[in-house]
């Protein structure tokens, strides 16, 4: 995909226009990207993006596309954490919490994700939804990029209603 020798181009991992467009707009409305790409040359990074199809199943009730900034911001956070970590890794957690960008900016220990696997099948958990870890986009040191089957969301921000 990118010369060896090239830090990869964070937007062009990220952008996919059609698997992942959910994380494409809160990616690029929020200015978010913008903080990854500058990030990206000192910083290892793991992302979970949940795919297209996972607005589907979302309840009646939740519309991501009226949430506010903050809001945006925090929730698109919530889905990338600082460090790879590996397919093998993944699938040899039995439960592990790992802290994401989210956590960072709140400067408290929320917003963590709760990653397991059984029986090979990785799941990333907020709290309140699990998703299945069903794609890998990008998966070069210092930066892995996975697709998830659902949109993870917060706890601290939702409640436990969905």
């Amino acid at each position: 995909m990118w010369h060896q020798n090239l830090p990869p181009n964070m937007s062009k991992i990220l952008l996919d226009p059609y698997h992942y467009n959910i994380a494409n707009g809160f990616l690029t409305a929020t200015g978010f990207l913008k903080e990854l790409e500058a990030v990206k040359g000192r910083s290892r990074l793991t992302l979970f993006l949940p795919e297209h199809r996972a607005s589907e199943i979302l309840p009646h009730f939740v519309d991501i596309q009226s949430f506010g900034p903050v809001k945006k911001t925090l929730l698109i956070k919530a889905h990338v954490c600082k460090g790879y970590f590996r397919l093998a890794l993944l699938q040899s957690t039995m439960q592990q919490k790992f802290p994401t960008f989210a956590t960072y900016a709140m400067g408290v220990e929320l917003y963590m994700l709760i990653i397991s696997s059984h029986n090979r099948i990785v799941t990333a958990s907020s709290g309140i939804v699990e998703a299945k870890l069903v794609k890998i986009l990008y998966g070069h040191k210092p930066i892995v990029v996975y697709g998830v089957s659902k949109v993870l969301f917060l706890k601290e921000i939702f409640g436990n209603k969905l």
